[in-house]
């Protein structure tokens, strides 16, 4: 019962955010380790900083979305090593 009351809570809200603009992704496309949508990041990306774009496209041509949705993320890692695994221990990532 509980459940039931629940998933209809998590809906109005979704249903609500729906409505303000926000957009609505499919579970399976989230990046759980990044905790980002690497649509929404390319997104960014890409209106951000357009030329930046174009540019890494000429260097990555093979698939440059795949690319740009890991990239940030393991020079990040490389940065902060520690950091990334106390985050990932305290959040059960």
């Amino acid at each position: 019962m509980a459940d039931s009351r629940e998933r209809a809570f998590q809906n109005d809200i979704i249903g609500s955010l729906s409505d303000q603009g926000w957009l609505v992704g499919k579970t399976s496309e989230y990046d759980k380790v990044n905790a980002v949508y690497p649509e929404d990041l390319i997104g960014y990306f890409q209106e951000a900083w357009p030329d930046r774009w174009e540019k890494f496209c000429k260097g990555n041509p093979q698939n440059p979305e795949r690319c740009s949705s890991r990239k940030p993320f393991g020079s990040w890692r490389k940065r902060a090593p520690s950091m990334c695994s106390a985050m990932a221990s305290k959040y059960q990532v």
